[in-house]
């Protein structure tokens, strides 16, 4: 498992040695216009153009993917306790 952080987007990769396949999940922080909270077909130039100018890991390995989901991730304020 590998971590990179950089201003406004952060991966981690996690790969699986029994498919040989590499998850590589990723967060960026924009201003969305997704309406629901999952996207089978993400955009991915969208996800290329954003990560542009961050550290060299994320940029060289984001820029292999083809394609991706797209998951909408929300803040919640604290519960009460």
């Amino acid at each position: 498992m590998d971590i990179w952080a950089d201003k406004g987007v952060f991966s981690i990769t996690r790969c699986n040695p029994k498919t040989g396949k590499v998850g590589f999940p990723y967060c960026i922080k924009p201003t969305t216009d997704q309406r629901g909270p999952w996207e089978e077909q993400g955009d991915i130039a969208y996800v290329h153009e954003a990560v542009k100018g961050s550290c060299t890991e994320i940029v060289t390995a984001l820029g292999l993917a083809q394609d991706g989901d797209r998951w909408k991730l929300a803040e919640i304020s604290n519960l009460p306790r």
